[in-house]
């Protein structure tokens, strides 16, 4: 793991299309029935309704294997983002979305949220 000063470092001498940043997001999402839902995501860190949901860490967080399913009411929910710009086991995170999938549990197909 590179300290602050040395990806400081490594930034200034990259191109600005390649510096390494993190951003984080939140927001709302509506949940439009009671149940079971599964969440998925290639981002760092997903947190809902206040709790660590989805923690890919420093693992490749392409094809994430941390999904989880919570009981949800009917409702607005809020949503939290870690998103970090990096390179783990050679996957770039700049090829791909930083999106959080949800599914009923039962169904097949996953679905973006829709943050307000």
């Amino acid at each position: 793991m590179r300290d602050l000063g040395t990806l400081e470092k490594f930034n200034k001498n990259m191109p600005d299309s390649l510096k390494f940043f993190a951003a984080e997001a939140e927001g709302w999402f509506k949940v439009p029935e009671t149940g079971v839902y599964r969440f998925n995501s290639d981002t760092d860190c997903v947190w809902i309704d206040g709790e660590l949901a989805i923690d890919n860490g420093s693992e490749v967080k392409r094809f994430s294997r941390h999904d989880i399913e919570l009981a949800l009411e009917k409702g607005l929910h809020k949503v939290k983002v870690l998103y970090i710009y990096n390179v783990v086991g050679g996957w770039n995170s700049l090829r791909y979305k930083p999106d959080v999938m949800i599914r009923r549990s039962e169904d097949a197909k996953w679905q973006s949220i829709k943050v307000y």
